[in-house]
């Protein structure tokens, strides 16, 4: 019998019994995962986690608290197998990036530098790894905005330090970012610009990290942009799973050419006519799409979708809910294997929660380590 990309819920895992907001998960392997959060008091906590080869057993290794005065709009990447980057938001709109290392056993999560990159009013961050020594942020500054700015740090994940900053959004409110690297020069990203409509933009540095451009921008929705996660499928076509009109829930192809240029809509799904907010999606394989988000009252539901072989037609293939409880807000979803996910979010109370799931994928498709191309 065909696979289906069904989805099955594993296990829920309550990592914090007083708070939970904002996650941003990363994957180390298979088994162990990283992630930001706003945590007790609303400070910044990084936690590593361990699972089973069957997504079982959750349990903590460790956790640390790096920010005892707010910490909000965690954007968290992987770095290395040891070191990772965080962008986020304190007091005021002041924003930091951050570098982190844990040891061979996952343990001992330790700040290695820190940066403060905007003074004030800052928000919607999505950060993104360049290459071994160099970050891009886009996030929302002063007069809301949109701000792309590039970052270096050295050999030991130290001295960070500024490199370009690019205006890219002056007539919008810029804040929803998702930024998606598209190589070392290029990169695609979704946010809310001119009267709050759902755009997307395609962006260029040179080869020294600096002169950030404007290749192209496309106004995909005329309504309004609420929230939104864009990823790559390949290097000229995306996946967007966003809230718009009304805050209902869609999911959409796009095209560029090989010059990063002329942004086109292939195909939009409504997968959801109630509400669709705090969407995060990843890629199974290269036709199909895992999302979590958050429909009416804050019940958090998980969903697949495909695609065909023109990037159009998009599916919706199964769907279920993720607790049967109110208040699943703020979803981060990584996959742990080809066939298996975890979603970080606010459950119950407001506390943390990590929901692991399988999906139904055929062998074929499990077997080609797809996850591990970019």
């Amino acid at each position: 019998m065909p696979a289906t990309y069904d989805i099955t819920k594993i296990e829920n895992f309550e990592h914090d019994t007083d708070t939970g907001f904002g996650n941003s998960l990363v994957q180390i392997d298979d088994t162990h995962f990283i992630f930001a959060y706003s945590g007790s008091g609303s400070d910044g906590f990084i936690r590593t986690i361990s699972v089973d080869e069957n997504g079982e057993n959750m349990a903590t290794i460790d956790t640390l608290e790096h920010e005892i005065s707010f910490a909000d709009s965690n954007s968290f990447v992987k770095i290395d197998d040891t070191h990772f980057a965080l962008a986020y938001t304190q007091n005021a709109g002041v924003a930091y990036i951050k570098t982190f290392s844990i040891d061979g056993n996952y343990d001992n999560i330790t700040q290695i530098d820190s940066f403060q990159f905007e003074t004030a009013n800052a928000g919607a961050n999505s950060l993104v790894l360049i290459d071994s020594t160099h970050l891009i942020v886009a996030y929302a500054g002063a007069n809301n905005y949109g701000h792309l700015m590039t970052f270096s740090f050295d050999g030991s994940y130290d001295n960070i330090a500024k490199i370009d900053d690019f205006i890219f959004n002056t007539g919008g409110q810029s804040w929803t970012n998702s930024l998606a690297k598209i190589d070392t020069t290029h990169f695609i990203l979704s946010f809310k610009g001119d009267g709050g409509d759902a755009y997307i933009g395609t962006y260029s540095i040179d080869g020294s990290y600096n002169n950030i451009a404007e290749i192209d921008t496309l106004e995909h929705d005329t309504t309004n942009l609420h929230t939104s996660s864009l990823i790559k499928i390949d290097d000229t076509h995306f996946f967007l799973a966003c809230a718009a009109k009304d805050n209902d829930g869609y999911v959409k192809t796009f095209s560029i050419d090989g010059s990063y240029d002329n942004i086109a809509l292939i195909d939009s799904l409504e997968h959801d006519t109630d509400n669709g907010t705090t969407p995060s999606v990843v890629m199974i394989d290269s036709t199909h799409f895992f999302l979590c988000y958050t429909t009416t009252d804050n019940i958090g539901r998980a969903k697949t979708f495909s695609i065909d072989g023109s990037y159009d037609n998009i599916t919706q293939t199964d769907n279920i809910e993720i607790v049967s409880l109110q208040n699943s807000v703020g979803h981060s979803v990584i996959m742990l294997d080809n066939s298996k996910a975890v979603d970080g979010y606010s459950g119950a109370d407001n506390d943390g929660f990590l929901q692991t799931f399988s999906i139904d994928v055929p062998p074929e498709a499990a077997d080609t380590g797809f996850l591990n191309m970019f």
